[in-house]
């Protein structure tokens, strides 16, 4: 499963800024980010404090990863306020379209109609099955796991 950062391709210097800064702690590069603090819409996106905020909504997937390379970001650079909100894939691209959210948490690939938003892959997901010991199917292939999972195989 792919996981994926969306945002608005002609969107803001503060959402290209956002974007570049989580890829790079991705990447454990940490590297320092030029931050202009305006949104989509001209206005700039501050905290009570006078932080800069970048908020983020979108898959649960995504949520736990963001949330630990957010806490990092913010220790380096005390001028900043990372909000992560959880909602699903379809929220972090609707937020992010109306404007609601700096970055969208995606955990799949954009469809053809998505086309507008910019993408970058920062993880890759992995999926296990697993059977009890008792079970007597040792291992299973593709193909049957395909089956199973679209219900041509009901028992296996």
């Amino acid at each position: 499963m792919l996981l994926n950062a969306v945002s608005q391709r002609a969107g803001a210097s503060l959402r290209r800024a956002a974007m570049l800064c989580l890829l790079s702690a991705a990447a454990l590069a940490m590297a320092s980010c030029e931050r202009s603090g305006m949104t989509g819409s001209g206005t700039q996106r501050t905290g009570p404090s006078g932080q800069d905020v970048v908020r983020i909504t979108g898959s649960s997937t995504m949520a736990p990863l963001i949330a630990e390379l957010a806490s990092v970001y913010e220790k380096e650079n005390a001028g900043v306020r990372i909000d992560i909100e959880t909602g699903g894939t379809s929220r972090g691209i609707a937020d992010v379209r109306r404007g609601v959210a700096d970055i969208g948490m995606v955990s799949r690939a954009l469809s053809p109609g998505e086309a507008d938003l910019d993408a970058r892959t920062i993880a890759r997901d992995g999926v296990a099955l697993v059977v009890h010991a008792s079970n007597p199917i040792a291992s299973l292939s593709a193909e049957e796991v395909r089956s199973i999972f679209t219900g041509r195989v009901s028992d296996w």
